[in-house]
């Protein structure tokens, strides 16, 4: 496995594992009423700016461990941290399925709003249409690294 492709695998799993906390959370304290009232997106806002370092610090730290341990259990003294031109195509088609998908999801967000809907409700699609550009990016991306080409 080469390290576009652990570095992927990172990603995906710290995606799922921050995106699941966060939803988790949010849906609490939504049942708490915490989101009600006139501050309510307010707080939700202040709630999801912290998965922006949580997500960076722990994409960073699994990602050294990761490398560290794929060094270990390689033994290779001369590790290679290149992208070759396969690399840069898997990502690139990665990077089109996120554009599609939060794409979607944005519009999804402002037609119901344009219909009179819900922020609370707009706001929470716009975050999780991005986590699942992400995901579906890194999704792809392995899916292209597994079948070879």
């Amino acid at each position: 496995m080469n390290y576009e492709e652990r570095n992927t695998w990172v990603s995906l799993v710290t995606g799922i594992l921050v995106v699941g906390y966060f939803l988790g959370k949010v849906l609490a304290m939504n049942e708490n009423g915490e989101f009600a009232g006139v501050d309510g997106l307010t707080v939700w806002a202040r709630t999801v700016l912290w998965m922006i370092p949580v997500s960076i610090v722990l994409t960073i730290v699994l990602t050294i461990l990761v490398n560290i341990a794929a060094g270990i259990a390689e033994k290779d003294h001369d590790p290679d941290f290149t992208s070759d031109e396969r690399d840069k195509r898997f990502s690139g088609r990665g990077m089109i399925a996120a554009m599609v998908v939060s794409s979607i999801g944005l519009l999804a967000a402002l037609g119901h709003l344009a219909l009179g809907g819900d922020a609370f409700l707009a706001f929470n699609v716009i975050l999780f249409t991005f986590a699942a550009a992400s995901l579906s990016s890194d999704v792809l991306k392995l899916f292209f690294y597994r079948r070879g080409y």
